[in-house]
């Protein structure tokens, strides 16, 4: 379990760097995260194959519908939390998209027919309010950004429980080569009609962000390996600290009570859930 815990807390520390390589590139107007998605997924289309036929399993996956889930929910978690960070914080994307602990309880009972306990719904609700505290929505205006990382957690959480039921069945390789295909796939379609040359710098950028962003999905995908999804998810939320001192570092990022008092409500929900799941106050 010590190798999951590692493998997961370093993915996250390069999921949240990634972001912030990604923030200073989309100061660019013309620049949209779909260019930044793109880039990472044809990068780790390049490094999956080479790692793949290196070796030297097959390219079918033993599980096809799980790999094919587990890949398509990213993509579009993917290209939703890259496209709020032009419009948010580093902050809140990170934050509002590491809700998904939460709806991969509420899910998992559904999708894959997981025991769901009825106070969980409690967890949810006081969860949801933290989310509430972090967006603020006014009915004059709803930041565009904190909504589409909203949405970038809950697509995740589907994300998540597909690579849960995947991994019994496939190794990290395949599921990486599948996940980073079909992002390029769709992200190429999408990209086309917005396409807008970058300048050296944001060329370096966007690399170096892709570059994190892949190495990310082979560390938390290698992760799951040793450690049980719902407890890697409640590890996965150390992003938030990370991400909360290099948006203020990095963009002086505003840390108001509203914002600390509503991240403590949603790590707080998670953590309450996943207390009892695995029974650590008996323990």
């Amino acid at each position: 379990m010590k190798k999951g815990i590692l493998f997961i807390l370093i993915a996250e520390f390069c999921f949240a760097a990634s972001s912030v390589v990604a923030k200073w590139v989309l100061k660019e107007p013309s620049l949209s995260g779909i260019q930044i998605t793109f880039f990472r997924f044809l990068l780790g289309s390049i490094i999956s194959f080479i790692l793949l036929k290196k070796s030297g399993e097959s390219f079918i996956p033993n599980k096809p519908q799980m790999v094919w889930w587990r890949a398509f929910f990213n993509t579009i978690s993917a290209m939703l939390f890259f496209f709020s960070l032009k419009y948010t914080t580093v902050t809140n994307a990170n934050m509002l998209g590491l809700t998904y602990p939460l709806w991969v309880v509420i899910f998992a009972p559904i999708l894959i027919k997981e025991t769901f306990e009825i106070r969980n719904l409690v967890f949810v609700i006081i969860a949801l309010f933290g989310v509430y505290l972090i967006v603020h929505p006014s009915f004059n205006s709803i930041n565009l950004g904190d909504i589409c990382a909203f949405g970038a957690g809950v697509t995740a959480s589907i994300a998540v429980i597909a690579l849960r039921q995947a991994r019994k069945y496939d190794s990290t390789n395949i599921i990486i080569f599948y996940l980073m295909t079909t992002g390029l796939v769709i992200n190429g379609i999408l990209l086309a009609p917005v396409w807008s040359n970058p300048d050296i710098l944001s060329w370096v950028l966007i690399i170096i962000s892709a570059l994190l962003g892949f190495l990310a999905q082979i560390l938390i995908t290698h992760g799951y390996k040793y450690i049980e999804a719902t407890r890697g998810s409640l590890i996965s939320s150390s992003r938030v600290i990370m991400a909360g001192a290099m948006g203020v570092i990095f963009f002086s990022d505003q840390i108001t009570i509203q914002i600390i008092a509503g991240a403590i409500l949603i790590l707080s929900s998670q953590y309450a859930m996943i207390l009892k799941k695995f029974g650590i106050k008996r323990q």
